[in-house]
């Protein structure tokens, strides 16, 4: 386990496996911290009452995490900004959304130039990594399109879309083209291990798979193979990333707490304490 059991609602490793970027449920906001895998110590990275931070990503440098921020009056701008993963110096703000929307950060660009970030219901859009500049579409991309994930070397898109009716994942040239169909029973969430020669995704059941694939020339892909199988469902992981890995060999997975399982209260009576109107 890393860190303390808390409200966790996502969480992503960081490239050189000795950190993790969260968000933490504080009283129905997210708050955005960075924790030291191997110690368990945190730092705040955003501590701001009625603000919603949320969706975090590492930089390939693991020097900084973005994350979007929404406010809580409706209307209210929907921002992608930056900060070092010390916690120290200022936000940088590096786009705009607009119109203001549920906006998930889903990847930053592996040479560190962009982020990648879909807008819910659908659509794949990029950001600027480094100063504000203008939201674009991604190439090809379209409003079924719920996730997306850059290949090592740039070149290739792993992506959900739900255009069947569930979640598939494909691969596609990031210059657009024609794609590949990766998931066989439904999918999402892809992830890339760190040289590009397997894709993760999260089946339909929960069942974390791995897929051997190869880019040189042309993208192909191996059966799925299935790995582990997930305490969470995919309900939340189309939009959540349900796990993070850097080499396939060990995931990082959030899970339920044990420790404290659910309870229910009976209040009995209760009219009694409610105060009678004046």
């Amino acid at each position: 386990m890393i860190g303390e059991p808390n409200d966790y609602a996502e969480a992503d490793l960081s490239p050189d496996g000795r950190q993790v970027a969260v968000e933490i449920n504080d009283n129905g906001f997210g708050e955005i911290w960075v924790i030291d895998a191997a110690r368990g110590t945190r730092i705040p990275i955003t501590r701001t009452p009625d603000v919603w931070e949320y969706g975090v990503r590492w930089s390939p440098d693991a020097r900084y995490v973005a994350y979007s921020v929404a406010g809580t009056r409706a209307g209210r701008q929907v921002t992608i900004r930056r900060r070092l993963a010390d916690g120290s110096g200022a936000e940088d703000v590096l786009a705009e959304v607009t119109p203001p929307t549920l906006t998930f950060i889903k990847h930053w660009a592996p040479d560190g130039r962009s982020i990648v970030f879909a807008k819910i219901p659908g659509g794949l859009f990029t950001a600027p990594a480094a100063a504000k500049g203008e939201v674009s579409p991604v190439p090809g991309s379209s409003d079924s399109e719920i996730d997306g994930r850059l290949s090592p070397d740039g070149r290739w898109l792993a992506y959900t879309t739900t255009e069947s009716g569930r979640g598939e994942v494909y691969v596609r040239p990031v210059t657009g083209g024609p794609r590949t169909l990766v998931s066989t029973a439904g999918g999402a969430s892809p992830v890339w291990n760190r040289k590009g020669t397997e894709l993760y995704y999260q089946a339909a059941d929960g069942t974390i798979m791995a897929v051997a694939v190869s880019t040189a020339g042309s993208f192909r892909g191996s059966d799925p193979k299935p790995l582990f199988k997930k305490a969470l469902s995919l309900t939340q992981s189309q939009v959540r990333q349900p796990f993070s890995t850097i080499d396939g060999e060990r995931f990082l997975v959030r899970v339920p707490d044990a420790s404290a399982p659910p309870s229910i209260t009976w209040v009995m009576n209760w009219s009694g304490i409610v105060a009678a109107p004046r």
